[in-house]
């Protein structure tokens, strides 16, 4: 499991414009998933709104993907946490790298070891398409400096929220 090379939490407030919206996309997606209902509106509306209307289906199928097959608890916080979580971060980090051409790092699905390796290849293509529409509106998102942990305990002690919400 990936973690943040500074584990220290990044607070919401000082993201771009970009970031904060698919965050905000996350976490609204995993809020109504949770309470078994539908996103579609509320998420579409804001989305038309910062001019990237046509991200929304991706996004629905991405979110679709981790919360059906992810094969442990995916932390995605509640819309009022001011901190970002290391699973949010690794979502961001993956529509990044489709910002970048000519990215030499390893593909974002191999970081994704939740996602059975079949369903992290499907949520490629979702992740590519919202960074498109992302680019193509001027909303970008920074790579994150991502590690790969010698164990499990490095993830957890990293992770310190107490108003999280697990989609799976």
């Amino acid at each position: 499991m990936p973690h943040l090379h500074n584990t220290k939490a990044q607070e919401i407030s000082t993201l771009p414009f970009g970031e904060h919206l698919a965050l905000w996309c996350f976490r609204i997606w995993a809020l109504n998933f949770r309470k078994g209902g539908k996103s579609k509106n509320l998420l579409l509306r804001g989305l038309r709104l910062a001019g990237v209307a046509e991200a929304y289906a991706d996004f629905d199928e991405l979110m679709m993907l981790v919360a059906y097959f992810a094969n442990r608890n995916i932390e995605i916080n509640c819309i009022s946490d001011g901190n970002l979580s290391i699973d949010e971060h690794l979502l961001l980090d993956a529509i990044a790298f489709w910002m970048v051409k000519g990215d030499i790092h390893t593909p974002p699905f191999s970081n994704f070891d939740f996602l059975p390796l079949a369903a992290a290849k499907a949520a490629e293509r979702h992740l590519c398409k919202i960074a498109c529409a992302f680019k193509a509106s001027g909303h970008w998102i920074r790579k994150r400096d991502l590690l790969k942990p010698r164990d499990q305990a490095a993830k957890n002690s990293a992770i310190a929220s107490n108003y999280s919400m697990f989609i799976h």
